[in-house]
Order: structure tokens, then sequence, then C-alpha cells
């Protein structure tokens, strides 16, 4: 008999964890979120936060934004969409927790840093660091240098400045 699908109760206690906790699991969110730990957070946080309305977002085209940047994530052991919301969930915290939010950090600084963490390893193919070869990276290995941030440099779902998540 297989264990029942996690229910919004489950995925509400761990998101509810993930915003206020130094104690996070990770695996039980992408669980929880049936394999989407990386979208969920991500836009649980900006909800939360009060960053979609502040901004003027339009809810259904952040959820797209932040469902195709989960995509990009390849299925490798740590460079991956859970690791990343990991990564998410800890810089929520510092910021939050730290204080950073009231005296350096604005609304729409706070988004950029959001989506810097969700995006940090887009297309990340999994090495440590390239492999090298007489000091060089092999051209088929090398992560390019600036590869995340372009990778989410789709426009931002705000107002009518988005074309590529309106489909």
């Amino acid at each position: 008999m297989r264990p029942p699908l996690p229910g919004p109760a489950q995925l509400n206690h761990v998101l509810e964890q993930a915003y206020s906790s130094w104690t996070f699991n990770a695996f039980a969110l992408d669980e929880a979120s049936r394999g989407r730990p990386l979208s969920v957070l991500s836009y649980f946080l900006l909800h939360r936060l009060g960053l979609i309305k502040t901004l003027g977002l339009k809810p259904i085209k952040v959820a797209r934004f932040l469902q195709a940047l989960e995509s990009s994530y390849m299925d490798n052991p740590y460079h991956c969409r859970i690791h990343a919301a990991d990564v998410l969930q800890t810089f929520h915290v510092i910021i939050t927790r730290g204080g950073f939010t009231h005296a350096y950090v604005d609304p729409i600084r706070h988004l950029a840093c959001i989506i810097a963490a969700a995006a940090h390893d887009v297309e990340h193919e999994g090495e440590p660091r390239p492999p090298t070869v007489w000091g060089r990276a092999k051209p088929q290995l090398r992560v390019a240098r600036g590869l995340h941030a372009a990778c989410s440099q789709a426009p931002m779902p705000c107002g009518g400045a988005t074309r590529r998540v309106d489909e």
C-alpha cells in the first residue's frame, strides 16, 4: 500500500517553519510540495512578505516565472531545486531575522535577492568546479560566468512589462 500524498496541512506546516525558523527540512518541503520546493517556497515568501502586492506583481505571472525558473534546474544530486530551496530559506531567515530588511533592503531589492537566491545554481551541471586540462576548463563542462543570472533574466512579471511568461 502506498503512503498517502501529502496534504495542504503538511505543506502549510513546512512553509510556516521555513518562514520563521532556522530549523528547516528542504526534503520535507520537496515531498509536501510534490517535487516543486523552489517555486512553492519562492511564491510563499513573496506573498507572505507582501512583495507581490507592494510591487504590483501579477500573481499568475509570478507563479509561471518561478515554475519556469525551477524547471531550469537539472536533476543532479546537489545543485538541484531542493538545494536552491534550502539556500533561499537560509537567505530569507538571515535577512529577515538578522534585521536587514528594515535597515537595508527595500522591496525591490528584497525581490531581487529572493530571485538571486532561487536562481543561484540554474542549469548547473553538478560538477563542483569545472574539470581542467592543462589549467583550462573543458569547454563542454565549463559553467559560464553569469549563466545563472542570464537564465533568470526573463522579464519580471510586473504590469505589462513581461512578454515571455504571458502564455
